[in-house]
C-alpha cells in the first residue's frame, strides 16, 4: 500500500498545484509549507502536504461531503491564529473559523469584477508559492503579492487588465 502513495502536495495535479512550482521550492519553503498549511480532501479530511495518500478521485460537491466535513474542520480550526483561506467555495463551505482571510482573485470585465476562472486557479498557484518562498506571516506583507498585473485592492486581488 505504501508503494502506492505519495504526498498530498504532489499527488494533486490540478491548476492549482501544478503552478506552485514545488521543485523550485528550496527545504525552509517545504518546511514551511508543511509547517502552515492543509489541504481539504473531501476523502481524508485535512491533510498536511507530505502526508502520505493514495491515489483517489472525490469531490467536495459529492455525497454532501461539505456538510459531513463541517463539524469536523469547524472543532479543529478554533484557533486564533490567521487562517487563510484560497479555497474554492465548496471547500470554504466546509468549515467555519473566527480568523479567516479569504483571499480571492478576480478580473475587471465590462467595469464589473468577475472571477477570474481558470486563471484565478494559475495565479492561486502562484500565490501560494509567494508565499512558501518568501515564508511569509504578516498580513501586509501577504497582501504585497502582485503577478501577472494582480493586485490588492482591500478586498481581493483585481486585475484590471
Amino acid at each position: 500500500f505504501k508503494n502506492k502513495c505519495a504526498p498530498a502536495l504532489t499527488r494533486y495535479t490540478g491548476v492549482v498545484y501544478s503552478n506552485m512550482n514545488i521543485s523550485e521550492f528550496d527545504k525552509k519553503s517545504m518546511q514551511y509549507f508543511e509547517e502552515n498549511f492543509l489541504i481539504t480532501s473531501a476523502f481524508l479530511g485535512l491533510v498536511s502536504p507530505g502526508e502520505m495518500i493514495p491515489n483517489y478521485k472525490l469531490k467536495m460537491s459529492e455525497l454532501g461531503l461539505a456538510k459531513f466535513w463541517k463539524p469536523i474542520f469547524t472543532k479543529y480550526l478554533q484557533t486564533e491564529d490567521l487562517i487563510i483561506d484560497v479555497l474554492p467555495k465548496i471547500h470554504s463551505n466546509s468549515y467555519r473559523a473566527k480568523n479567516i482571510l479569504k483571499i480571492d482573485f478576480k478580473m475587471v470585465k465590462n467595469g464589473k469584477k468577475i472571477s477570474a476562472g481558470h486563471h484565478g486557479k494559475v495565479i492561486k498557484g502562484k500565490f501560494l508559492k509567494f508565499l512558501a518562498i518568501n515564508q511569509l506571516k504578516k498580513i501586509e506583507d501577504i497582501l504585497m503579492f502582485s503577478e501577472d498585473s494582480y493586485k490588492w485592492d482591500g478586498e481581493v486581488f483585481l486585475s484590471e487588465n
